[in-house]
């Protein structure tokens, strides 16, 4: 991931000159990507198979912004609001100004999927080549029946 600002093109003048653009490219020195993006995220995951990939949204100062999305050489195949996989927006860790949604989080290249553990103890397993929801589960036993993603 290429940082946009002024200053990460300022201090690493070399990467700049080889690699133009976000992406994936072949670790033989070329220039040419395999696949490219136009945005940035602090946060991705990348699958060793080399088409996948997860983003992270920013950090969070409302429900309505990117929790994570999904993409396959460089498209993005499926995303998810933070609103859809919490429902429970009381049981978010906030400072002044932003709030942390998840607690935790597993990436099995092997596997290809992400577990994900919110803030309001819903669990997601994640199917990385489609972004699909394999199983979920609220972590609170007096939960018996709920809808795979948050109600609006």
């Amino acid at each position: 991931m290429l940082r946009p600002d002024v200053l990460a093109v300022k201090t690493y003048p070399d990467l700049r000159e080889n690699y133009k653009l976000s992406g994936l490219y072949r670790n033989d020195g070329s220039g040419e990507p395999l696949w490219a993006v136009d945005w940035y995220a602090i946060d991705v995951i990348p699958s060793s198979d080399g088409k996948h990939l997860i983003r992270w949204g920013p950090w969070a100062s409302t429900t309505d912004q990117l929790a994570l999305s999904f993409y396959e050489d460089g498209n993005e195949i499926k995303r998810y609001l933070i609103s859809e996989l919490v429902c429970d927006e009381t049981k978010l860790e906030r400072s002044v100004s932003h709030f942390q949604w998840f607690s935790e989080n597993s990436y099995d290249d092997e596997q290809g999927t992400l577990y994900l553990k919110t803030s309001d103890k819903r669990e997601y397993r994640f199917l990385i080549e489609t972004g699909e929801i394999l199983d979920d589960q609220v972590s609170d036993e007096s939960k018996h029946t709920r809808q795979r993603l948050c109600p609006k």
